[in-house]
Order: structure tokens, then sequence, then C-alpha cells
């Protein structure tokens, strides 16, 4: 990263792993930290997570994705109403309401 014509030059530490912060069912929270420049951080850090990304997929490494699939028994068509019932409830099984709850945060 000390090579990027961009903001390699405003690097005063290059990026160091803190290690798993948690883990959680669909995500693991990792912890990476780096100083450089006032107004680099945000070019370096959005860098860093595509190079980290990118690495875990050259290692055969993938995220786990939220997949929901609904199979509807009978032989009848469903209607137009009966189709937004059922996307609805699929919705709000791997959407809950967050009920004002803030997201958890990065620092253990």
């Amino acid at each position: 990263m000390q090579e990027h014509e961009t903001y390699g030059k405003d690097i005063i530490q290059t990026l160091k792993s803190q290690g798993v912060r948690r883990m959680e069912e669909f995500n693991m929270v990792i912890g990476v930290k780096f100083m450089c420049k006032p107004g680099a951080q945000w070019l370096m850090r959005r860098d860093a997570y595509h190079r980290l990304r990118d690495e875990f997929e050259t290692n055969g490494i993938h995220f786990a994705q939220r997949n929901v699939k609904v199979e509807v028994q009978g032989n009848q068509p469903l209607d137009e109403a009966a189709r937004k019932a059922i996307a609805g409830a699929v919705q709000d099984s791997f959407e809950p309401a967050r009920d004002g709850q803030a997201a958890l945060p990065d620092e253990p």
C-alpha cells in the first residue's frame, strides 16, 4: 500500500492486523489499524477493505450470503396477492425489525 500513487506518501504506520474481534452468525469481524496523514484515511481504508476481500477470495475463503428459498407445495398457480404475502413473510424472516437498536460496535 505504500507504493500506492494517491495515498502511499501519506502512510505513517502500515496496516497491521488486530485479529478477530467477534464471530457472528453470517460474518467474522476482524480488526486492522494503520496511521496516515489526515484526509488519506478514507481512501486507504476503502482500498484496504478491497484488498482484504480479494485475498480471502483468492485463498478460497468466501463470505456467507443470506439466501432464502421458498417452496410452495401444490400444482395451482399463485395469484398476485399470495405471491406478495409470501414475499413479505420471507423478507421478515431475514430482515427483522431493529426496534431502534444501534448496530453493534466494531470494538470489543
